[in-house]
């Protein structure tokens, strides 16, 4: 059996002392609100997913179309304004059926609007028609410098790194 030195027991008991007193004085704004942790860290991750604050109507392209208003009155009600040149035309449909059904599986307490199958098509077409633009045209000397191999997935946006 290992015999500890008093410097490694005076140093556990520190260590316990110091987690112990971090543990005892977490905010009680946490313990009011009727949060555990785990809310606290899902709260934290949806956040940080979110779009940030800033983006107003009118800096929607084309922001009297019933696209934007749609845009407005279905994402703005629960996060901040989208811009439709935060993602790929390709990559809208993913985001938004995400939103859809987490909005679809709310309590009705929380009195979100979910917009009707209509109103997420004309959503979804004004989204990809002003989405980020992903250039494939890229120089004949940037193309032809990767190895052969990973020329058809560079050019077919399926390469992420050729090293």
């Amino acid at each position: 059996m290992a015999r500890l030195t008093m410097s490694e027991i005076a140093f556990s008991l520190l260590a316990f002392g110091l987690v112990l007193g971090c543990q005892q004085s977490q905010p009680a704004e946490t313990e009011q609100a009727g949060l555990t942790a785990s809310d606290e860290l899902l709260l934290a991750s949806a956040k940080v997913a979110l779009p940030a604050p800033g983006t107003t109507p009118a800096d929607l392209p084309d922001p009297d179309s019933q696209g934007a208003q749609l845009v407005v009155q279905y994402c703005a009600s629960c996060h901040g304004l989208p811009s439709p040149g935060a993602h790929s035309a390709t990559d809208w449909p993913r985001y938004v059926r995400r939103m859809w059904v987490r909005t679809e599986g709310l309590p009705d307490r929380f009195e979100i609007a979910v917009p009707s199958r209509g109103e997420r098509q004309v959503i979804l077409e004004y989204l990809a028609a002003n989405a980020l633009q992903v250039g494939t045209d890229l120089p004949v000397k940037a193309v032809t410098s990767f190895p052969i191999r990973n020329r058809t997935r560079l050019m077919t946006g399926r390469l992420w790194y050729a090293g």
